[in-house]
């Protein structure tokens, strides 16, 4: 799979009102070099079988799509023709590009990754710390692009722009050097430990965690470069990845098939009105200006429906329901706190915690479908009128809040009861906003609904809100709201999905339709669904599962024997009781110990990357590294052998800005070029011998500390790849030292050889920066990494003996 199908790729620029320039020859040369890069071994194996390829097929569409957007951003700016619009387009597919890796990214750091870990120790953080990194790289083009937006078209933003074109030759280097990276280490690792069956269960869960709303999308882009025969090896590959239920199956073949051609899939083709405000996450599909390109041309039709009294079921009696199943859920979880605090028996915390992300999930989805698609339409629907003072439903602060201590790492000291003690105030507190938060919509704004929007409306509001959330929380959704429902109800919603619509995919209905008729029928077993649950919850951050262990660990005989009884409230009894298609049935004690069985469909995590990252790093195994500074101040405090590299590196980065400055100012002073020369082939020439010394005599050292074997692979790849940057930069700087040798010819046109001059200077400070950007987070990365493992692992002598032998290997 590693070539590219130029026709396919046309036809997608097509589709996104943007020509892609022809590749010049020196483009046509870098493009096949980094072909033949990615087709390294990974791509060679049969996709059947190694179903985690299909990640390998993201990694080249998201080359393909930054080759196409750095050319079309230089030729922009090479032709002078960089107009608002261009750059309102150029945002929007960034805008894409953002969201899209930063799923694939989470999924990578809190699937893959860990499960690897598990198998081949010391191989993830690095990964995880690049993925860091990237979010500033496209934080930087977002930046330029408002700037160049911003100015009035009649002022002169070429300055702007050629900074953005050099920030997406970084985004693009930086990128394609840890995917390659991945390609060449990570793959061919998770092809060998898993099986095909396992491998399909992590793309799998990535997939469920995407919301339907990006994953219409992001998987017919994922093939889009694909020749049509590897496309056909793709759609047979996600044949077995998608589990063998025939409505979810084709409704999944539809979506990668579709060409986004499907009313509701329309953010990466079509449609350029954006809002500039905020970050640049999932919430950008529903910003307030964009509600009208999500429900298309059927916008006006919409607005045109004649409002009809007594339709039954509809949207606001279904929201009434929603709430009060919420309402019902937070208050028995809440008592079942009190209860454990009263008994001072937390044996069943850990099915509360379970319950409450959960829970915490579907507010958080809820909340963006109220805040960024309800209240935008029906503002539009009473011109304007509505209230917007609560329109953040509830408070993100206060999910975050809950967020960071249900994910919480307290130390081991912590005493559970503290823990509970505190999670019951927040809890109280968030009960309390929440009902305030309903009993204002219910009285202020669902009566809107009513009044100015027809059944079908709602119905289309209905299913775009539905789009928001991820697939598999979707169907957890379902299944748990289904039991709260009664005959006539469930039935009613049941014949709302069989109305045809032209604005519904008729497959997805048919799946919903399954979804609920399977949840209120009670098919999907109390300990089934609990064990989802489990999967889909359960966070290896977390501190309260062992502390839970532990505590009930004194009671387990008891509990064994009767598991719903004994020691535990009224209320445990009443929970245990209850019907079996009941959601808060489900307790850690009732559950089989058979959740191996089941594959999670949902990851929670990922999507707390992506809404709510600070408590992500808060509550990261990997978070220690995190925090780390460049230059540690321990280097100064307590000098120990080995902290000369970190003087080297110090050296090394000023350098790299002179390559950075310099090479600027080579574009207009020629005399410079001598200077430059010289001073480059110094730094490369210290490069190589340093990178030599750590991977001949420092990283294996390191490595042969038994617990920390594969821990510098990752920075060898580094070495290797960064020393093929610096071979390009040199052959660029011979190409320009050859053209100023041809002026000695008596034919030569000055003109045309300092405008190449000027042409070539851009490319090498193109390169130049992005190198800087390459090396600078590789020397970072080693410093809260690697070489504070040297000052912890290894005495005195053995540092200074490491020093000695990469001096020795030096010299020779």
């Amino acid at each position: 799979m590693a070539g590219t199908d130029d026709h396919s790729s046309s036809s997608i620029c097509h589709q996104q009102n943007l020509t892609v320039p022809a590749a010049t020859e020196e483009e046509e040369e870098e493009m096949a070099t980094s072909t033949s890069q990615s087709s390294s071994s990974p791509l060679l194996l049969p996709l059947a079988e190694n179903p985690i390829l299909f990640l390998v097929c993201f990694h080249m569409a998201l080359r393909s799509e930054l080759d196409q957007l750095r050319r079309l951003a230089t030729e922009a700016f090479d032709t002078g023709l960089f107009y608002h619009d261009f750059a309102v387009e150029l945002l929007r597919r960034f805008d894409f590009l953002k969201l899209a890796y930063k799923y694939h990214c989470a999924a990578e750091d809190e699937v893959i990754f860990h499960a690897l870990d598990d198998h081949v120790p010391n191989v993830a953080s690095t990964y995880t710390l690049e993925h860091r990194s990237i979010d500033g790289l496209f934080d930087s083009i977002f930046y330029r692009l408002n700037v160049i937006m911003e100015e009035n078209e009649n002022e002169n933003v070429s300055k702007p722009y050629q900074e953005l074109v050099f920030c997406i030759g970084t985004l693009h280097t930086f990128i394609s050097q840890h995917m390659l990276k991945e390609e060449e280490q990570v793959f061919p690792l998770l092809s060998k430990q898993f099986s095909p069956k396992k491998q399909a269960a992590f793309v799998w869960q990535f997939l469920c965690s995407i919301p339907v709303m990006l994953l219409e999308d992001l998987l017919p882009w994922t093939i889009s470069f694909l020749p049509l025969d590897e496309q056909l090896e793709v759609k047979n590959c996600i044949k077995e990845i998608v589990p063998e239920e025939k409505s979810l199956q084709e409704v999944v073949i539809y979506w990668l098939s579709s060409n986004n051609q499907h009313p509701l899939g329309s953010y990466s083709k079509s449609g350029t009105d954006r809002c500039l405000e905020g970050s640049t996450d999932m919430k950008v599909l529903l910003k307030s200006q964009c509600v009208k390109r999500y429900l298309g041309e059927n916008w006006s039709c919409i607005q045109a429906y004649p409002v009809q009294e007594d339709v039954g079921q509809n949207l606001v009696d279904g929201l009434h329901i929603w709430h009060g199943a919420i309402r019902k859920d937070f208050i028995e979880i809440l008592e079942e706190l009190y209860q454990s605090r009263s008994s001072s028996n937390f044996s069943n915390l850990d099915t509360i915690i379970l319950q409450l992300k959960f829970l915490a999930d579907v507010l958080t989805f809820y909340s963006i479908a109220l805040g960024k698609l309800f209240y935008p339409v029906l503002n539009k629907l009473v011109d304007g009128h509505l209230s917007s003072s609560n329109e953040q439903f509830p408070n993100k602060h206060r999910i975050e809040g809950l967020q960071r201590l249900l994910y919480s790492t307290a130390k081991n000291d912590t005493p559970l009861s503290k823990f509970v003690e505190k999670l019951s105030w927040e809890l109280e507190s968030f009960i309390v906003e929440i009902n305030k938060q309903f009993s204002f919509h219910e009285i202020e704004v669902f009566p809107i609904i009513s009044k100015n929007c027809s059944h079908e409306t709602q119905q289309h509001l209905l299913y775009v809100s539905l789009h928001i959330m991820p697939l598999g929380l979707l169907k957890c959704v379902i299944t748990w709201f289904s039991t709260h429902l009664s005959e006539d109800e469930c039935r009613s919603i049941l014949n709302s999905i069989k109305q045809e619509d032209p604005l519904v995919d008729e497959s997805f209905a048919s799946l919903l339709q399954e979804w609920f008729r399977i949840g209120y029928s009670g098919k999907t077993s109390v300990e089934k669904f609990g064990e989802d649950l489990q999967k889909m919850f359960k966070s290896r951050c977390s501190f309260v599962s062992e502390q839970t262990n532990e505590a009930a660990g004194s009671s387990s005989s008891h509990s064994n024997t009767q598991p719903c009884e004994g020691s535990n409230s009224n209320l445990m009894e009443q929970i245990c009781a209850r019907k079996a298609k009941s959601y808060l049935s489900y307790s850690s004690s009732c559950v089989s110990q058979t959740a191996r069985k089941y594959e999670a469909s949902y990851s929670s995590i990922i999507n707390l990357h992506i809404y709510f990252p600070e408590t992500i790093n808060t509550s990261h195994p990997f978070s220690e590294i995190f925090g780390g500074e460049n230059h540690p101040g321990y280097v100064l405090s307590d000098p120990k052998p080995m902290d000369i590299v970190f003087f080297f590196h110090k050296a090394l980065k000023n350098d790299l800005e002179y390559l950075v400055v310099g090479s600027a100012q080579l574009a207009e002073n020629v005399a410079l070029l001598n200077d430059f020369h010289r001073r480059f082939h110094l730094i490369q020439f210290l490069f190589q011998i340093h990178s030599d010394a750590e991977d001949q005599v420092a990283f294996p050292a390191l490595e042969e500390k038994g617990e920390l074997t594969n821990i510098s692979h990752s920075y060898t790849i580094d070495h290797k790849l960064e020393g093929e940057q610096f071979a390009k930069v040199s052959l660029i700087l011979e190409e320009i030292s050859e053209l100023h040798a041809s002026v000695s010819n008596s034919n030569s046109n000055m003109d045309m050889i300092m405008l190449r001059h000027y042409q070539l200077c851009m490319k090498l400070h193109n390169m130049c920066k992005s190198m800087h950007k390459l090396l600078s987070d590789h020397v970072h990365r080693e410093e809260v990494e690697l070489w504070p493992l040297f000052r912890e692992r290894f005495s005195i002598q053995e540092q200074e003996r490491i020093v000695g032998n990469q001096k020795n290997k030096n010299k020779k």
